[in-house]
């Protein structure tokens, strides 16, 4: 199921990287303990995740899949974006 979802994370160049580390700081919390949160607050996570589907292209598909995944296949779905949000060492 995970294969036919692909994500796209911000490159060095796009701007608001610093509203994506939030909500990404946020969907990492609600992952981890989501009765910690409101429903509101994983609502936005998931809508956050949702953002950066790509493919597929309709939306109500892309939500019948995220909505389908496991825990496992969605914790490989994100690990993309820990190289998106790592500083480049030559600078």
């Amino acid at each position: 199921m995970a294969k036919e979802l692909v994500l796209q994370y911000p490159d060095e160049n796009t701007p608001g990287i610093l509203m994506f580390l939030r909500r990404v700081a946020l969907f990492s919390q609600v992952m981890n303990d989501p009765s910690a949160f409101t429903v509101e607050e994983i609502d936005d996570s998931y809508e956050f995740l949702l953002s950066l589907v790509v493919e597929p292209k309709r939306r109500d598909h892309a939500k019948s899949r995220l909505m389908e995944l496991s825990s496992k296949q969605l914790g490989a779905l994100f690990e993309g974006i820990s190289g998106t949000v790592a500083p480049d060492p030559k600078e």
